[in-house]
């Protein structure tokens, strides 16, 4: 599994400012058939505005499932055959307690290589 860059979501109203990065930004699994994967996707918040809450939504692709899409660290699956390629971009949204939200999208890419 490869790994992409922390994504910085940015920052929100003067009055409470925080700052949040999903980690990795990008998600490549290339594993043969059968193989186990669970790549996870963690946001990290820094500043003030606690507590946050999380919502993740598939934006497009393929039918890409996550563990629990109202939380900070989430474990993407996906269900493919031999020698296919399955993609799909997430969105979270972070709200924190004064209702300000930031947003970041996460492409994920499952691929299953072929028997040899």
């Amino acid at each position: 599994m490869s790994v992409g860059a922390a994504k910085s979501l940015g920052s929100v109203a003067p009055t409470q400012s925080y700052t949040a990065f999903v980690t990795p930004s990008v998600i490549n699994v290339s594993s043969p058939p059968g193989g186990a994967t669970s790549p996870i996707a963690t946001v990290n918040v820094t500043g003030t505005g606690a507590p946050y809450t999380y919502s993740w939504v598939k934006v497009s692709g393929a039918p890409i499932t996550i563990d629990n899409d109202s939380s900070d660290r989430v474990t993407f699956s996906a269900q493919i055959s031999n020698g296919t390629l399955q993609q799909s971009v997430w969105r979270v949204t972070v709200q924190d307690n004064a209702t300000n939200t930031v947003t970041a999208d996460v492409s994920v890419n499952f691929e299953f290589l072929f028997d040899s």
